[in-house]
């Protein structure tokens, strides 16, 4: 599948996801990333969140007419690392959605 295609079709789910989440509201959608940044696993971390903000960056920052924040947080590949990472983008980002973690059980 070509890559535009496969974004298209990435943006697109996000986008179905999204309008049953803020249902028609007028905030932004808030992404949480969740990635290992340091260590055996950070380039493929970095790949992913350059991923992400790639995507966002394709549609001009909008899904849904709505417009996008990204927040980042790093995680060691380990189990509780990831769970901390999410607990503090949904607690203290209010995050919409989660994408991640590339390893951590």
């Amino acid at each position: 599948m070509n890559p535009k295609k496969h974004l298209t079709l990435l943006m697109t789910a996000l986008i179905m996801s999204i309008t049953s989440v803020t249902a028609v509201s007028a905030k932004e959608i808030r992404i949480g990333v969740i990635s290992v940044l340091e260590g055996a696993f950070a380039a493929l971390g970095q790949d992913g969140v350059r991923g992400v903000e790639l995507a966002v960056e394709e549609f001009d920052g909008k899904v849904a007419g709505h417009d996008v924040e990204i927040f980042i947080m790093s995680s060691n590949a380990s189990p509780d690392s990831a769970v901390n990472a999410a607990t503090k983008l949904i607690e203290n980002n209010k995050v919409d959605i989660l994408v991640g973690p590339l390893s951590g059980s």
